[in-house]
């Protein structure tokens, strides 16, 4: 009796709409705070590092993972990374793990449930001689023991579904950070794509 249950919004229960909006943004900010702890940040760096030595970056994520792998892989491309996310109609995005061997790194994005394409996929790259960066969340994950470096990210929400922001944060760290590395590389190649939006007329 009076068990809360695992998927009805705690907010809306106990105070409405307006109640649910701040424990979220409450909790974000509590997540987001965890994430600018000295250990948190030092993996972040780290994963940075191994990402920033690789031939190429190959991304995949699926399902909730999947707009954080996205984002990912859009920013660092429009700062001239080579990234490549392994997304394709007809589910043949992982072929392009064929192109890829060692000097090449793979991010995996996966939190709870964990998707089993993930976990291969992260296999098959360690077997092709892939460094492995995973963003998921909790030690247990099982990213966490095929990854050269893994980044923990908190996901708990007061909704009755988990937050992706702190991967998104984590996800913009890296490119931003990866930007950084790459100095006036990254600035040409950002001007570039910036020239080509106005010749198409992409923005209003």
């Amino acid at each position: 009796h009076g068990r809360q249950d695992e998927f009805t919004p705690r907010g809306r229960r106990q105070g409405g709409d307006g109640a649910l909006a701040f424990d979220l943004m409450e909790t974000l900010e509590r997540h987001l705070a965890a994430l600018c702890r000295p250990a948190a940040l030092e993996d972040v760096t780290r994963a940075a590092a191994v990402l920033a030595a690789a031939g190429r970056v190959h991304v995949l994520g699926y399902r909730s993972s999947y707009t954080v792998a996205c984002h990912f892989a859009y920013v660092y491309g429009l700062a001239g990374g080579a990234v490549r996310l392994l997304d394709a109609p007809g589910g043949t995005g992982p072929d392009a793990l064929r192109e890829a061997g060692q000097g090449d790194a793979l991010l995996a994005v996966s939190v709870k449930p964990y998707t089993r394409a993930a976990v291969e996929l992260a296999d098959y790259a360690l077997a092709r001689g892939l460094d492995v960066v995973a963003i998921t969340d909790s030690v247990v994950s099982p990213l966490v023991a095929r990854a050269r470096v893994a980044i923990i990210v908190p996901t708990e929400s007061p909704s009755f579904f988990h937050t992706m922001a702190p991967a998104f944060a984590v996800a913009e760290a890296l490119a931003a950070i990866l930007a950084a590395t790459a100095g006036e590389g990254a600035l040409a190649a950002v001007r570039a794509m910036e020239r080509q939006f106005r010749a198409l007329s992409t923005h209003i």
